[in-house]
């Protein structure tokens, strides 16, 4: 398998999950919720194709609706209307982000790369991620 969206899509699939639901996050690979007091954070997952692309991660802080599943939060926070959304590679500072393309993952992490590349999504989840939900 040499498609770079293919093998990213892989091993993202394996960790993130996991480590969405040790988040407190429910759904499944590319779209996660969670529910927090009246708060819904929504985290979807967007891979591009081809060496040149890379991976990324919108971020959404919505109001908690009654009865709406992962699907319909998803739904609201891509919406035209949702102001509080980000995208996870702009609060990145710039090695990091950079380590999410996958020519650079590559470059940096040789044939383990795609691997590597999920742990570092997943570190910058945990990091800049939350700290973006928590302000």
């Amino acid at each position: 398998m040499s498609d770079p969206r293919k093998l990213a899509q892989a091993a993202l699939r394996k960790e993130l999950g996991p480590a969405m639901k040790d988040l407190g996050f429910e759904g499944r690979f590319p779209k996660f919720r969670r529910l927090r007091a009246k708060r819904s954070h929504v985290l979807w997952v967007t891979l591009q194709t081809g060496w040149l692309g890379g991976a990324d991660a919108g971020l959404a802080d919505l109001a908690a609706r009654a009865g709406a599943t992962v699907t319909d939060d998803y739904e609201r926070a891509i919406g035209a209307r949702n102001r509080k959304r980000e995208l996870l590679t702009s609060l990145l500072p710039e090695e990091a982000h950079l380590r999410l393309w996958y020519e650079d993952a590559r470059a940096a992490w040789g044939a383990d790369w795609p691997e590597e590349l999920a742990a570092h999504f997943v570190r910058c989840i945990e990091d800049a991620g939350e700290a973006w939900w928590s302000r």
